[in-house]
């Protein structure tokens, strides 16, 4: 009712609505894009500029937990048809203090359907992350270095691990969140993001 009062304009594209994220801005399958360094295989379900981008962004700056959930859904069968078998998802952590500003952590949103669709479960607290500056607008080497020490994983891990994002740029944070898991006893780590965005971009 209240949607025919008042139309959604779709996050993607902008159309108005009942969704918050229309089906025509579904992406209808991943690509696969240059692993990070520690990852075996790296899978988009799309590029940064393209619909899903630009609702990523919205509900992280929106802290729209809603949009959120609807990317989650949008993503997660394109990505699950391609990422293989894995024996547990694990999101890429955010800082707590994050956390309390936005209301959600995007990752975590985006790996409750994906595990779901893998019938595996997700780890939450396979990995943690302590404050420290902000990345956007940092090449990769400054992006590296401003991760030493930031990610660590407390609690053990094993077999083939879906680390899940919502975009990546350089891939310096896959490759921190790697290290540790397979420190931590993975065997194997497959990641997936919602975008992926040009190395040059300010993301």
């Amino acid at each position: 009712m209240l949607a025919h009062l008042w139309p959604i304009p779709c996050a993607g594209c902008g159309s108005e609505g009942k969704l918050r994220l229309c089906l025509d801005c579904h992406p209808s399958e991943a690509e696969s894009f240059e692993a990070p360094e520690m990852v075996a295989e790296a899978w988009a379900a799309a590029q940064y500029g393209d619909p899903i981008g630009k609702a990523v962004l919205s509900s992280k700056g929106r802290g729209d937990r809603a949009l959120a959930i609807a990317i989650a859904e949008a993503v997660a069968a394109p990505l699950s048809a391609v990422v293989g078998s894995v024996d547990a998802v694990v999101p890429v952590p955010s800082p707590w203090t994050r956390r309390i500003v936005r209301g959600f952590a995007l990752p975590s949103v985006l790996a409750e359907p994906l595990a779901a669709k893998l019938t595996v479960p997700v780890h939450h607290r396979a990995l943690v992350a302590h404050r420290g500056p902000r990345q956007a607008g940092l090449n990769a080497h400054r992006r590296k270095q401003a991760l030493a020490g930031r990610i660590r994983s407390p609690l053990p891990v094993s077999g083939t691990i879906l680390l899940v994002d919502d975009v990546t740029t350089t891939g310096a944070t896959a490759s921190a969140c790697a290290r540790e898991l397979l420190g931590a006893g993975a065997e194997r780590i497959v990641f997936a993001v919602a975008c992926v965005t040009p190395q040059d971009a300010d993301a």
